[in-house]
């Protein structure tokens, strides 16, 4: 048996149809850079997000780059940025000449809100929550910590559109929302995508100039900067794919369920929270003998991820910041593992990813 770790070929004939016929009616249309289906898929997103405006852009990491421009975040402030992230959460931060600061991460892959208090300096401008699992229990108390010192909040919800936390959408809590579209993520296009979500109408104004080159009216240049533009066409697939969301990320939850009920005690699996939905971009347990279960499941045909093998830290660009020893950040990454738990595996499968892995810790 081969189980890939994620399947991204279009196997429901139902999302085939629409698609092709989405298709075939932007082709007709003949606007191919924003226009319409970009406005509809901002205002759809919104509604979902419960944020007044968003903004489509190129990608994810393009999202959290204009986030944090647009609020000023300029060379040498501070931003505080989970120790445990893939690098554009990173990156971002330090393409403006800003300083990513490394921040240790609980035992739930989230942000430490005790480090966050002890890292906090007077260059601090802003805090990056990074959604692993889809669910912050501190957030409130955060958001409650963040405002009394001025210092801004940006979601990065990369790997949890359709998330909630407090039965609210994961995007709606902080001063803005940044969201990855590409094909890996549960809502993907068929190319990368992105978008940022705000309340304000002034910030959104930013981003909307900073996206199109730093211009007004597509001429004037009032802030020089690159095309961040979202595809039309991804724009396009991206409001089909709303469509087929919510039963995508019921399989995947059934799946986590079948996972968390068969999988055995030996390793530890994510916590289910009663006030909160993951969409389970992943499913990351922790193991012991990590390398050799890596293996063992390669043998059987079982892909698995390291989601991520690096620290902040570990990144040549990164280690000369102010992070601290992450000692809890590093001891989780040496023993993370993601294994399979997208919508089109089937029974047979998960169980015979379930008696390997029981297998192994025999």
């Amino acid at each position: 048996m081969k189980i890939r770790f994620l399947d991204l070929s279009v196997k429901s004939k139902d999302e085939l149809k629409n698609q092709i016929s989405s298709y075939k009616k932007f082709l007709k249309k003949g606007i191919f850079v924003l226009g319409p289906d970009v406005v509809n898929f901002e205002n759809k997103i919104s509604k979902l997000v419960q944020k007044k405006y968003t903004i489509g852009c190129s990608s994810g990491t393009n999202a959290i780059y204009l986030a944090l421009k647009s609020i000023g975040i300029k060379k040498n402030d501070h931003v505080l940025v989970p120790g445990l992230s893939w690098v554009s959460t990173f990156t971002a931060v330090k393409s403006l000449g800003a300083i990513p600061i490394g921040v240790e991460i609980d035992d739930d892959f989230i942000i430490s809100f005790e480090d966050i208090k002890r890292k906090i300096t007077k260059k601090t401008k802003a805090i990056i929550i990074v959604y692993f699992t889809g669910y912050y229990k501190k957030i409130n108390q955060l958001k409650s910590f963040c405002k009394k010192r001025s210092i801004k909040i940006i979601e990065d919800c990369a790997q949890s559109f359709g998330a909630k936390n407090n039965n609210e959408p994961n995007g709606k809590f902080g001063d803005l929302a940044c969201f990855s579209m590409n094909p890996m993520k549960v809502f993907g296009g068929y190319g990368d995508a992105g978008a940022v979500c705000s309340d304000n109408l002034n910030t959104i104004n930013k981003i909307k100039s900073l996206r199109y080159a730093g211009t007004i009216n597509k001429e004037f240049v009032v802030d020089p900067d690159l095309n961040h533009k979202i595809d039309s066409l991804q724009a396009t697939i991206l409001l089909n794919q709303l469509k087929f969301l919510n039963s995508k990320i019921k399989k995947r939850i059934s799946n986590a369920f079948f996972y968390e009920k068969n999988l055995t005690n030996k390793v530890i699996k994510p916590k289910f929270y009663s006030d909160g939905r993951h969409v389970y971009y992943t499913y990351s347990i922790m193991v012991r003998n990590r390398k050799k279960l890596i293996n063992k499941l390669s043998k059987k045909g079982i892909e698995t991820k390291i989601q991520h093998p690096f620290i902040i830290s570990d990144h040549p660009g990164l280690k000369n910041n102010l992070h601290g020893s992450l000692k809890n950040t590093r001891f989780i990454s040496k023993r993370i593992l993601s294994i399979p738990v997208h919508e089109k595996l089937k029974r047979k499968q998960l169980q015979y990813i379930v008696d390997n892995i029981n297998k192994f810790y025999e």
